[in-house]
């Protein structure tokens, strides 16, 4: 069952504010979550993030990057 606070946009407002910042100051960011989590792995691809194939941790972890320049 999925909490009712989720899918309410909430996320994706912390997210793009969290882009903004990172772009004003860097050219490009990573990410880390966890391998066996669709949910976030889903959510980083629809903000725009691009899966990388560096893991850590055993693979427990992969990494996303977003470019910004």
């Amino acid at each position: 069952m999925t909490p009712p606070y989720w899918r309410a946009g909430v996320g994706t407002a912390l997210m793009q504010k969290a882009l903004e910042e990172l772009a004003a100051t860097y050219p490009a960011a990573i990410l880390r979550t966890l391998a066996d989590y669709p949910q976030a792995q889903n959510f980083y691809v629809k903000t725009g993030w691009t899966l990388t194939n560096q893991t850590r941790d055993h693979g427990h972890q992969i990494c996303y990057h977003r470019r910004f320049r």
